[in-house]
C-alpha cells in the first residue's frame, strides 16, 4: 500500500511541475520519473524507500550508543548494554537487504523532504521520531537524553548520505525541490512587480536550501538557472527582480562548493554546439602556434598506432575538422600514407587548404559533420578517391565544440568507415588540467569567466574521451596525456603558450557584443576578461610563476 501511496503522490507532484510552462528542461528530465513512480507494480519503490530510512535510523542509533560509551567510562553494565544494542543493530542492518523492513511509516513525500531539509521542521515531528529511537528500560543514563539532543540530526545526516546511493529516494527529493521552485517562482511571474518584490527573499531562500540540502543534483541547479533566465528575460518586472535573479545565478556559478566542492563548470554539458569559427581575426596565427605546440603529442600518438599495425603501407587517413590543413599535412607527411582526406565545415578554411596543400596525396572537402548527410558525403569522397576504407581517423580539438549527442553520433558514424584494423586518434583539451602557481587566482577567474560566456565550447572535454569512445563501440581504448609547461622556455615560447590557450577567450565575448550591443553584461565581461588576460600574461614572465597544461589523446581500435 505504501508504494501505491508514494507513487500516486509523486505522480501528481511531478506532473504539476511538468505541466507548468516554467521551462522545457523540467519536462524532458522528469517525464521518465513520472512513468517509474506511477507504475504501482514496482514494489521496489516501497522497499528501497523503507530500507534507506531504516538503515539511516539504525546507523544514527549506533552513533548515539558510541557517544554514550565514551560518557559512561567505568559503568560496566551500561557499556555492556550499549555494546549489545550496537550488535543487535548491526544484525538488523545485515538483514535489511533481504527483508521489507520499515521502522516507522513514511506516509507522504513531506516526510522524506523533512529528513533532508530539517531547518523548518515541526518540533512535534522530531519528537515522534526521537521516541522511536528511545528505550523504555535503558541501562545507560546518557542514552535517552542524547537521543533528544542529536538523534534527529544524525538521522538526517545518514539519510543525506543514503540519498547519494539510492536513485529512487534521489528522485523523490528532486521532485519536491522542483515543485517548491515551480510554485514560488510562478507566483513571482504572475504577480504585479510591486507584489513580486516581496517574494524576492523567498527566491533566495530556495537557493540557499538547495545549496545547503542538496550538493549532488545538477538537474535542480539547471532548472533554477532556466527559471532565473526566464525572469530576467520577461522584461516587464522591476530592475530589482532582474538584478536579484542575476545575483543568484552569479552566486551559483561562482560558488566553488555548492554542488560537489568543485565549480559548476567542471561537470557542465553543452546545451548547443559552440559558436567557434577558425576564421576569426587572429585565429589562423593562433592555430599555427597550437599546431606547433601539439606536434609532439600527436606524433607520439601516431607512433603508438603505427607500432601496432601489421600493414604500414598505402594508409588512408581521414582528418576530421582539418581547418586550414597544416596539422594533417604536418602529421601525415611520410610515404606510408597514400591518401589524406581533410574535411571541415568552413569554406574559407577548405579554400586555404586546397590552395596551399592540395595534391594527389592531400585532398580537402567542405562537410558539416553534424549534418544528416554526413555518411553519404563520406561515401561520395571514398568513391571519388577510390578509397575502400580508412585506416586512421584523426580528430584534433573538434569534439569539445559539439554537444555530447553530436559527438557520440559522429564517433559511431565514423566507426563504419574504418577498416577492420582501423584506429581512431582524438586530441582534446581540458581546462581542469591547467595548473599555475603564484597566479593570484587569475587562472580560476579566467576559466570561470570563460564558462559564463554564451556559445563557449566544452572546456572540460579531455576527461570525457574514454567514455565517448567506450559508448561508441570502440575497443582497446588508451588515453594518453602530454604536459607542456613554462619551465626552461624562452620569452617567445612563453608568449606562444599563453596565446594558444588564452587569447581566444575574448572572441566569443566579442561575438556576443556584436550580436547584442545593448547587453551590458557582455560589455562588462569583455572589460573583465581584458583586464584578467593582461595581468595573467605578465605573470608568465615572472620568475616565481609556473604554469602547465595537458594534451589528452584517445586512441582506440574499431575491433578488439
Amino acid at each position: 500500500m505504501l508504494g501505491v501511496i508514494i507513487g500516486t503522490i509523486l505522480g501528481d507532484t511531478i506532473r504539476s511541475v511538468i505541466s507548468s510552462n516554467t521551462n522545457s528542461i523540467l519536462k524532458n528530465s522528469l517525464s521518465e520519473i513520472v512513468k517509474n513512480f506511477e507504475n504501482t507494480e514496482k514494489r521496489l519503490i516501497n522497499h528501497d524507500l523503507q530500507k534507506a530510512v531504516a538503515r539511516s535510523f539504525y546507523l544514527a542509533q549506533n552513533s548515539i550508543c558510541i557517544e554514550c560509551i565514551a560518557k559512561e567510562k567505568d559503568c560496566i553494565e551500561a557499556i555492556k548494554w550499549l555494546d549489545n544494542t550496537i550488535k543487535d543493530n548491526k544484525s538488523i542492518l545485515l538483514n535489511i537487504k533481504q527483508n521489507n523492513y520499515s521502522f516507522f511509516p513514511v506516509d507522504n513525500v513531506e516526510d522524506i523532504k523533512s529528513l533532508l531539509l530539517y531547518g523548518k521542521i515541526d518540533l512535534n515531528y522530531i519528537n515522534e521520531i526521537n521516541k522511536k529511537a528511545k528505550f523504555e528500560y535503558c541501562n545507560s543514563k546518557f542514552y535517552n537524553e542524547t537521543v533528544d539532543k542529536s538523534f534527529f540530526i544524525k538521522l538526517c545526516g545518514f539519510f543525506s548520505y543514503e540519498i547519494k546511493n539510492n536513485q529512487i529516494v534521489n528522485n523523490i527529493y528532486q521532485s519536491q525541490i522542483l515543485t517548491d521552485l515551480d510554485k514560488k517562482i510562478n507566483i513571482i511571474l504572475t504577480q504585479k512587480a510591486s507584489e513580486a518584490v516581496v517574494l524576492l527573499p523567498e527566491l533566495k531562500t530556495i537557493e540557499s536550501e538547495i545549496i545547503k540540502g542538496n550538493k549532488n543534483y545538477e538537474q535542480i541547479i539547471e532548472a533554477l538557472f532556466c527559471i532565473c533566465d526566464e525572469i530576467i528575460n520577461i522584461g516587464k518586472y522591476t530592475n530589482e527582480i532582474k538584478y536579484t535573479t542575476q545575483e543568484i545565478m552569479e552566486h551559483l556559478k561562482r560558488n566553488d562548493n555548492y554542488i560537489t566542492g568543485r565549480p559548476y563548470y567542471h561537470h557542465r554539458k553543452l546545451m548547443s554546439n559552440s559558436i567557434y569559427s577558425p576564421t576569426t581575426k587572429g585565429e589562423l596565427t593562433r592555430l599555427q602556434i597550437q599546431s606547433h605546440n601539439s606536434k609532439y603529442s600527436d606524433e607520439n600518438a601516431i607512433n603508438i598506432v603505427l607500432s601496432n599495425m601489421k600493414n604500414k603501407q598505402n594508409l588512408n587517413v581521414l582528418d576530421i575538422g582539418c581547418a586550414y590543413g597544416f596539422v594533417g599535412q604536418s602529421r601525415f607527411s611520410e610515404n606510408i600514407y597514400s591518401n589524406i582526406i581533410g574535411i571541415d565545415k568552413d569554406k574559407d578554411c577548405i579554400a586555404y587548404a586546397n590552395e596551399n596543400y592540395a595534391n594527389e596525396k592531400y585532398s580537402y572537402f567542405q562537410i558539416d559533420i553534424t549534418d544528416e548527410t554526413f555518411n553519404e558525403s563520406i561515401e561520395n569522397i571514398k568513391i571519388k578517391k577510390n578509397i575502400k576504407e580508412f585506416d586512421i581517423v584523426f580528430i584534433a580539438l573538434v569534439l569539445h565544440h559539439l554537444r555530447e549527442d553530436f559527438s557520440l553520433k559522429l564517433l559511431r558514424n565514423i566507426r563504419n568507415h574504418l577498416s577492420r584494423e582501423g584506429v581512431i586518434i582524438i586530441r582534446s583539451s581540458d581546462d581542469g588540467s591547467k595548473l599555475s602557481y603564484n597566479d593570484d587566482g587569475l587562472l580560476d577567474k579566467i576559466i570561470s569567466l570563460t564558462e559564463k560566456t554564451k556559445g563557449v565550447s566544452d572546456r572540460f572535454n579531455g576527461r570525457k574521451l574514454y567514455s565517448y569512445l567506450f559508448n561508441s563501440g570502440y575497443n582497446d581504448i588508451k588515453i594518453k596525456s602530454f604536459m607542456r609547461d613554462t619551465t626552461n622556455i624562452n620569452y617567445d615560447q612563453l608568449q606562444h603558450l599563453f596565446n594558444e590557450s588564452f587569447s581566444w577567450r575574448l572572441n566569443n565575448i566579442i561575438k556576443n557584443i556584436n550580436n547584442d550591443p545593448e547587453n551590458q553584461e557582455n560589455i562588462k565581461n569583455y572589460d573583465e576578461m581584458v583586464e584578467l588576460l593582461n595581468l595573467f600574461i605578465n605573470k608568465f614572465h615572472e620568475k616565481n610563476f609556473w604554469y602547465c597544461e595537458y594534451d589528452y589523446i584517445g586512441i582506440a581500435k574499431k575491433l578488439p
